[in-house]
């Protein structure tokens, strides 16, 4: 074989499918079959080597076919390899095994029917052979009898006995078929085939077993293909119509081999030469019309056999599909002459292809496929071929998968059967559909019977729609005619995609390539751009058509995409934003291929523009596109990461691509678009570009990016955060918590990151730009994130870059002014604390003003006392303490300006400013020394505020300076006259008003200022005398909670200063004192708002056991110079008895406090009595009275 088309002009390429492509090749190729033949011919009668070894091959295939089934020589195929052999062979060679027919008989009475048909099939070869017929006439009617035998048999025939009629039955068809075509016409009137015929129509007609129908008209269209019989010898048996209508009835249920049975009978048939009505049909034309019919089967391979059957119908022997079954050696049969039926079928199929309902516009194209391919030689059809060209052009756009394949294959044939003018109009006309945007090009007309959706693709709940007239009922029953047109649109929209995918089919991309060559693409290069961007379509079976075609046009695929570049780029700019979702997507991939692996000049005019259509398609409504624009996207990201990690030349690009790139990405079509995805990838690319470019390609853009960075911080930030931080106490949570984790976020976020790494490459000249941005986006800073990301920043510019900051930190330091008294606590406190680190660098003026900044902050921020949480308050203490912790250097040289307002603020009446202030002076102070360094500054300070409108500043300044008093007068130095004098002032105008929550401290502050000022100012002066006026006002006060301590005061002052003779008055006040708490404890009054004295159970203890421990005190074993005086003593003790004896009708329950303190008493008042004072009548009457104070309580 390989020799024998080695010689011919039509090759088979040796590759691993070559034996199927032989088979094929033979089976279908006129010229491939015939030269082999021929070759075979030379073989077996020249060569006598070759000749010998395809004898014995012969022989060997026979014998597989001759034994039983189930022997062990039995060899699979051999059966088909022997009758394919035979068939190819001249009869010279076959007659070598033909004697041999009459062993086939026990195969052809097999149970297994592929082995029946193969052996009945080599018997017709073999028995109706020349020789057998000449040498062996009586074996072969032997042979004959016996299967006609067994057909007329055939009623009774059940099982294995029905096999044997069908291997009869087809024996008997293969045998006198194959004699006819031998040229043998003298069995015709026999008795014998007379009766075989008549019991095969009975057969068919009559039988109920499928396997002997088939057997029956397979046989019958044998003898009526190779014309041994006549319709004439059916007339006898009901008449070949009826033969006819039975095959075509049993071809209905997707029977292949009935359709082309019932178009070998039709070769049979006289065309009729006058013209005819529809009721007077010739049998032909009925015949052809019972093969039309068959359109309803859905099984599409049996439309291939009925297009096969109509061609037989149409030109008998003339069509190509019979090559193949002239298997023995004679001349081609004719059968009766056509000379219209070609055109009749060709123009009703053509007009069928136009036709709208489902199944027969398939089984159409189909059939004209078939005539073009089977008789296409012809002129009937040669003449016909732009009518076909056009309707397997509108086939193309078919819903049904396999329309399109069949209409692609068609073009195919018309092109290869036409001229070069026919083929330049094919591909016009092609690439016209192809590349044009009128969909009318590929639309078709719409009837009740167009199928626009497959069978449930639009459920209903009563069926689904599928044709246009459901479409109408369905919107008449809804009441919305609109759904005609919205369904129409969408199956309009199929129709024109799927179009696409049925260019690449059976061999269409051939046309287009052998036309780029030296047709009509040649001149007309505007498929390129169309067709790389179907290329990419989303479906699969398009984009496997397209790269097929594109792959046969395109030889050289780089250097054509080279050379229409700027059109393949226009075009998908232009269709990325079409109004078909599957446009917008291919566009998107193509895009993405085109400018991976080019040149950045090649694509740079175009950078911007696709930056934009991008991120608009980022916001498709459609999913997919969606992702395909994301994609598109992520590489062109990739493309500039790489550029910005490669070399100099790269960078240069890579620069270029930045210019492009950033001011889009920061406009309203980037970060700013109000598309969640469009903003998301806009900032996953500028971090990209952030943290991979070079500081020389970066450094311009620096500051925008900055101030862009700073607000997205905010814009970014999800919704539900402020959602929980307005509504915190409805989930159990506070917003300081919830800013808290807020905060946390932004110092790991990855925009505060991209922040760091812009100031990190920052210079003097992007400083000095940066500068104003930053300033601004502080001022314009809305949300919590974003001003504390101002506020790190602030940090990192003072700490990191100190010395190209320090030129602008006294302006960032008068700014953070503003933006420490934001009302949210986290803000404030981020921009107190950066206020520290701006400090390292701010001049000292700027310091002081800072300084100043927070003393009015805390003094005079109006409103701020009156909230639960004194923000400014805080600030203020925030700020001081952020200088001191890191900026220490210059908070120690300017200390003078910052420690008494910090010793002033840790005595603030609030826990947190308190807290802030004490542990400010903690961290920079030692000790007390302090306190005398800058006392001036302090009482100054409290001074000027004691008369402040606000009352916690007023007490605030008391008690700095009651600690101020103490701490001197704890130090060993004590107080000087200077001192006493400076203090004394302030002190005095502390104690001066009415009581308050905490004036205790200022009392024993002063009790102590007066103990140790006794060397100062003596009894005579008017400061002591002012002593003595002041701790008797504020003994006689009457506020229940300051009453005890002012009592303790007194005693104290009492007893440390005998020379201001306070006993008297001391007691005086006390006898009052316990007079009322008396009189209220047996009243039982328990609360009295403006009763002398009144108060609860326990200031009352508090204040009788200060009382107590006040008259007593002097009498302590101190050896006071009063004590030798012996008048003097019994006089006291005489005044304290009578006082202590107030408290003797006092009731002695829960009282155990004041007990104790008497018993104490009792026993420094015992002492006093001591020696010379037990002889005294008058001594022993107070030792008396003295120890009957023990049940008084």
């Amino acid at each position: 074989m390989h020799d024998a088309l080695s010689t011919s002009t039509t090759q088979v390429k040796l590759d691993a499918d070559w034996e199927y492509k032989f088979d094929t090749a033979i089976e279908n190729d006129e010229q491939i079959r015939h030269t082999v033949k021929a070759r075979i011919a030379q073989v077996a009668t020249e060569g006598h080597d070759a000749a010998t070894r395809l004898q014995l091959l012969l022989q060997a295939f026979s014998v597989s076919v001759l034994v039983t089934e189930g022997s062990k020589i039995k060899v699979d195929d051999a059966d088909k390899l022997f009758l394919d052999l035979c068939a190819l062979s001249p009869d010279s060679l076959v007659e070598t095994v033909a004697p041999q027919f009459a062993g086939l008989l026990p195969s052809i009475f097999s149970n297994k029917l592929t082995t029946r048909q193969s052996a009945a099939h080599a018997f017709g070869l073999l028995a109706s052979h020349p020789k057998n017929q000449s040498e062996r006439p009586g074996e072969v009617l032997e042979a004959i009898q016996q299967l006609l035998t067994k057909t007329s048999s055939w009623q009774e025939a059940v099982g294995a006995a029905a096999n044997q009629v069908h291997g009869a039955v087809s024996a008997l068809g293969f045998f006198y078929s194959r004699y006819a075509l031998r040229d043998g016409n003298d069995f015709q009137s026999s008795a014998p085939f007379g009766e075989y015929v008549s019991n095969a129509a009975e057969i068919l007609l009559k039988s109920t077993d499928k396997i002997l129908q088939e057997s029956s008209y397979n046989a019958l269209g044998d003898l009526c293909l190779f014309q041994a019989v006549k319709p004439a010898v059916f007339e006898k048996l009901g008449g070949f119509k009826a033969i006819i209508d039975k095959t075509a009835d049993i071809a209905k249920s997707g029977s292949e081999s009935a359709a082309l049975a019932v178009g070998q009978m039709a070769t049979i048939l006289e065309e009729s030469t006058t013209e005819t009505t529809s009721d007077e049909k010739s049998l032909l034309e009925h015949t052809s019309e019972r093969l039309h019919q068959l359109h309803d089967i859905r099984q599409a391979e049996t439309h291939f056999s009925v297009g096969e059957a109509l061609s037989y119908a149409a030109v008998g022997w003339r069509s190509k599909a019979l090559i193949h079954r002239i298997d023995v050696e004679s001349s081609m049969p004719t059968g009766p002459e056509r000379t219209d039926a070609l055109r009749k079928l060709l123009h009703r199929t053509l007009e069928d292809c136009k036709q709208t309902k489902p199944s027969l516009k398939k089984a159409s194209v189909i059939w004209l496929l078939c005539f073009v391919q089977f008789c296409g030689h012809l002129e009937e059809v040669q003449s016909q071929l732009a009518a076909c060209q056009v309707a397997f052009k509108k086939c193309l756009s078919d819903r049904d998968e396999l329309v399109q394949e069949t209409a692609s294959r068609g073009l195919s044939l018309v092109y290869e059967k036409g001229d070069r003018n026919l083929k330049d109009d094919l591909v016009r006309d092609l690439i016209g559909s192809f590349s044009s945007d009128n969909k009318a090009q590929l639309a078709g007309s719409v009837t009740a019977e167009t199928q626009l959706f497959e069978p449930g693709a639009l459920p209903t709940g009563d069926g689904s729609v599928t044709t246009y007239k459901d479409i109408m009922s369905l919107a008449a029953e809804v009441g919305d005619s609109s759904l005609v047109y919205r369904f129409m649109s969408l199956a309009s929209s199929n129709a024109i995609w799927s179009s696409r995918a049925a260019f690449g089919r059976f061999g269409l991309s051939n046309v287009l390539s052998d036309s780029s060559v030296d047709g009509y693409l040649a001149s007309n290069p505007k498929l390129y751009p169309k067709l790389y961007r179907y290329r990419f379509d989303p479906n699969p079976n398009v984009q496997r058509s397209m790269t097929d075609i594109w792959n046969a046009l395109v030889k050289d695929s780089t250097a054509t995409i080279d050379s229409h570049f700027d059109a393949i780029m226009d075009d998908l700019l232009l269709n990325i934003l079409g109004k078909e979702w599957r446009v917008r997507q291919a566009s998107c991939a193509a895009i993405g291929d085109l400018v991976q692996g080019r040149p950045l000049d090649r694509y740079e005019k175009y950078l911007e523009k696709i930056w934009s259509v991008c991120f608009k398609v980022l916001d498709d409504i459609k999913e997919s596109v969606r992702a395909a624009a994301a994609s598109l996207a992520r590489v062109l990201t990739g493309i500039l990461t790489r550029s910005l990690e490669a070399d100099t030349m790269a960078s240069k690009n890579a620069a270029v691509l930045l210019k492009n790139v950033l001011p889009f990405l920061m406009s309203t079509s980037g970060i700013e678009s109000s598309a969640e995805e469009v903003q998301s990838f806009s900032l996953h690319t500028l971090l990209e570009i952030i943290k991979k470019a070079s500081g020389k390609i970066l450094r311009p853009f620096i500051p925008e990016l900055v101030e862009r960075l700073v607000g997205l911080l905010s814009i970014l930030e999800p919704q539900a955060v402020n959602y929980l931080h307005l509504n915190a106490s409805k989930y159990n949570l506070t917003e300081q918590k919830i800013d808290d984790i807020r905060l946390s976020s932004i110092r790991s976020s990855p925009l505060m990151e991209a922040i760091e790494r812009c100031l990190d490459l920052l210079d003097d000249a992007s400083m000095e730009q940066l500068q104003p941005r930053l300033e601004a986006a502080m001022k314009g800073a809305v949300g919590l994130p974003s001003k504390v990301g101002c506020s790190r920043i602030l940090v990192s510019l003072s700490t990191r870059h100190n010395v190209l900051f320090k030129p602008y930190a006294d302006q960032f330091l008068r700014l953070i002014e503003r933006q420490v008294i934001d009302r949210n606590e986290t803000v404030s406190s981020s921009y107190a604390a950066s206020s520290g680190y701006v400090a390292r660098g701010a001049s000292d003026k700027q310091i002081l003003r800072l300084a100043t900044f927070a003393r009015k902050l805390y003094f005079e921020s109006e409103g701020d006392r009156e909230q639960a949480v004194p923000r400014q308050s805080i600030a203020a203490a925030e700020i001081v303490q952020a200088i001191s912790k890191h900026a220490n250097d210059r908070f120690n040289s300017l200390a003078a300006d910052f420690l008494p307002f910090i010793f002033f603020g840790k005595h603030d009446s609030h826990d947190q400013v308190k807290e802030i202030f004490r542990n400010t002076w903690e961290d920079n102070v030692g000790g007390s020394r302090a306190i005398a360094l800058y006392l001036k500054e302090i009482l100054s300070m409290a001074q000027e505020h004691m008369d402040s409108p606000q009352w916690v500043i007023k007490h605030t300044a008391a008690r700095s300076v009651a600690d101020a008093t103490t701490a001197l007068a704890s130090m060993s130095s004590g107080f000087d006259a200077t001192t006493s004098q400076l203090i004394w002032p302030v002190l005095e105008k502390a104690l001066s008003g009415k009581t308050w929550d905490g004036k205790e401290a200022v009392l024993y502050a002063f009790a102590k200022f007066v103990e140790t000022t006794k060397h100062v100012w003596s009894a005579e002066d008017g400061v002591a005398k002012t002593f003595v006026k002041i701790i008797l006002r504020e003994a006689k006060r009457q506020n229940v909670t300051y009453r005890p301590h002012a009592i303790k005061c007194l005693g104290l002052v009492a007893a440390n200063r005998e020379d201001l003779e306070l006993f008297n008055a001391m007691c005086d006040v006390i006898r009052s004192v316990f007079t009322d708490i008396v009189d209220t404890e047996n009243e039982d009054s328990m609360d009295v708002d403006n009763g002398i004295g009144a108060g609860d159970k326990d200031s009352r203890e508090s204040t009788i056991v200060n009382g107590v421990e006040a008259l007593c005190r002097p009498f302590d074993g101190t050896d006071v110079a009063w004590k030798g005086d012996q008048k003097l003593v019994e006089k006291r003790l005489d005044h304290v008895l009578g006082t202590l004896q107030i408290l003797q009708p006092m009731r002695p329950e829960g009282h155990a406090s004041l007990r104790k303190t008497m018993e104490k008493a009792k026993a420094s008042l015992l002492t006093c009595l001591q020696g010379e004072f037990d002889n005294d009548d008058l001594g022993r009457d107070l030792r008396r009275r003295i120890e009957g104070l023990g049940t008084t309580t």
